[in-house]
């Protein structure tokens, strides 16, 4: 939601309409059918340059997220499973998430080569919160050394989450 609410703020129909497909798709895949109409009207609208009824969609969409996720979460716990790492998890730790990253960042900027080791600890939560393609190229940027272009790589993820380093 926030990398749609973000593209949004930043004119880039493509880019939400792109995310609100993503969580379209997510959706149809684990048959959350509600989830999956309300973030194909916001596709909609999106793609179509639609304005109207677009804060109200995407009000809508939110709320159902968040209604999904917690009964996920609530699902999880009540039948004694444990996740090792899950969207779930992610979307409620983004304090630790945020704190990661701004370690990740701080060790890039400073060319510190510890910077493998905490990107190897981000990779599954990173790929998780749907950054995968973003999560290649620092990777790849990290194993040429070229710290400051992934650099750029990870300041673009948190941006697209809201974290401010």
């Amino acid at each position: 939601m926030e990398r749609i609410k973000s593209a949004i703020d930043n004119n880039d129909s493509e880019t939400g309409t792109r995310e609100a497909h993503t969580i379209k798709g997510l959706a149809g895949n684990i048959g959350a059918d509600v989830l999956y109409k309300l973030s194909g009207i916001v596709e909609g609208l999106l793609k179509n340059g639609q304005t109207d009824g677009l804060a109200q969609a995407m009000e809508n969409m939110d709320n159902e997220l968040k209604e999904l996720l917690k009964r996920i979460s609530e699902g999880m716990y009540s039948e004694g499973v444990t996740a090792k790492t899950s969207d779930i998890i992610i979307l409620l730790d983004m304090e630790s998430l945020s704190l990661e990253l701004k370690e990740l960042a701080k060790l890039l900027a400073d060319d510190d080569s510890e910077a493998v080791g905490v990107m190897d600890n981000l990779i599954e939560k990173l790929n998780s919160a749907g950054f995968g393609e973003d999560v290649k190229k620092a990777q790849t940027n990290i194993s040429k050394f070229d710290f400051e272009e992934a650099l750029i790589n990870i300041k673009d993820i948190a941006k697209a989450i809201g974290v401010s380093i």
